[in-house]
């Protein structure tokens, strides 16, 4: 068994039980032994808000994140902690921890995606100034090429981060994400409840980001398809409508919902069981939980092609896969098809549930997760043997 250092800012935050939360918990049911590090923030000086304000004078969107300065401090922090725990691997939740930190330990990043694919791609991140985007892209590099491996929740991912930085694929590696649940449902009780039901199809839609999300597309396809003759209702989970403007009488809104508390679980369970399809017209998204959590309770998406959402919908299958740019009227027309179709709900229902038992299931994860441990741990070993053959050190030599 190993003793793996998890450093991560959101793995102690067991109330939402987060992607970070469910792999030390996935991590520790395999018998691992895992420390969470969650660094403290550097504080922005005095320098960083002067600058800060500027760049926002000339029009840009301030970013520090991939201050060189800042990112030392964190990398300091991260090694002191090191020094106390002596894991056998470091697991990073983000290469802002590793882009300058030095140790002779296997590293390995469990990211989403690199810096190319979300600049310009998220809105928070967009309108950077040129100084803070050469920083951004230095770093980046810098942590790709120096970890022992990087894995992505994608292949869109990936090939953009090999191609934009040049790390070599050796470097480079794929796992789907998990479905960051605290209580798995049984296979027997979700595919019980998915029976044929009349001529109703009840939309959910989970988020933080309204717009980034694509809730007014959703809103406006759901909309559509009622004109369609289709009696569809829609049910947003942790998000507000922007606008302020008052909803139909057939949406739902209901506050966020941790995963933490029981009998919040107990609710986000239910709406996922007796929603029959999960709607997801992002406009920006890289690969999102809560459609891995949705194939768990037998639940297909209808979502955008965006970042690498494409990967986790078998098209036809387990969802739709619609165009970036598709309007709502083609959202519309799915929802429709889902309603109407004799014995599609239960259908789906069954390929949304193998697809969960087959990449998305946490245990599943945390496996390949570790074989990915045991392979930069081997690659560690060699480096440093190849090390000692070309530079043998001597008792005769002294430090400098």
């Amino acid at each position: 068994m190993m003793h793996i250092a998890f450093v991560s800012e959101h793995a102690t935050q067991s109330l939402s039980f987060n992607r970070d939360a469910a792999a030390v918990l996935a991590l520790r049911a395999l018998g691992h032994r895992v420390n969470i590090i969650a660094p403290e923030q550097p504080r922005t000086t005095h320098l960083q808000r002067w600058r800060s304000a500027l760049i926002q004078r000339l029009g840009f969107t301030p970013f520090l994140e991939c201050d060189r300065r800042r990112l030392q401090r964190l990398a300091r922090s991260v090694e002191a902690v090191l020094e106390t725990c002596k894991p056998d691997v470091l697991l990073a939740r983000s290469t802002h921890y590793t882009a300058w930190l030095r140790t002779s330990l296997p590293v390995v990043n469990r990211i989403d995606a690199a810096f190319d694919s979300i600049v310009d791609f998220y809105p928070a991140y967009s309108g950077f100034d040129p100084l803070a985007r050469y920083c951004g892209h230095k770093a980046e590099k810098r942590a790709l090429r120096q970890a022992s491996l990087t894995v992505f929740t994608s292949q869109w991912a990936l090939k953009r981060a090999a191609a934009r930085y040049g790390v070599p694929r050796s470097k480079l590696a794929f796992v789907s994400p998990a479905a960051a649940l605290p209580v798995e449902p049984s296979r027997d009780d979700v595919l019980s409840r998915k029976e044929a039901k009349k001529a109703i199809c009840q939309c959910l839609m989970v988020g933080t980001e309204w717009l980034r999300k694509g809730a007014d597309i959703a809103l406006d396809a759901v909309r559509r398809a009622r004109d369609l003759g289709m009696e569809a209702t829609l049910t947003i989970l942790g998000m507000q409508d922007p606008s302020g403007i008052a909803l139909p009488s057939w949406v739902k809104m209901i506050p966020t919902l941790r995963k933490g508390m029981p009998e919040e679980f107990r609710k986000l369970s239910e709406l996922y069981q007796t929603a029959d399809v999960l709607l997801l017209p992002a406009r920006a998204d890289f690969t999102p939980n809560v459609i891995a959590e949705a194939c768990a309770f037998g639940l297909p998406t209808i979502s955008s092609g965006v970042g690498g959402i494409p990967e986790m919908i078998d098209h036809g299958e387990s969802g739709w896969v619609l165009s970036p740019n598709s309007p709502a009227e083609e959202y519309a027309h799915c929802i429709v098809n889902l309603g109407r179709t004799a014995g599609l709900r239960e259908q789906l229902a069954i390929n949304c549930r193998q697809r969960y038992e087959q990449s998305f299931a946490l245990s599943v994860v945390a496996h390949r997760i570790v074989h990915n441990f045991q392979a930069a741990i081997a690659q560690t070993c060699r480096q440093t043997v190849r090390c000692e053959i070309d530079f043998p050190v001597t008792g005769d030599l002294e430090a400098d």
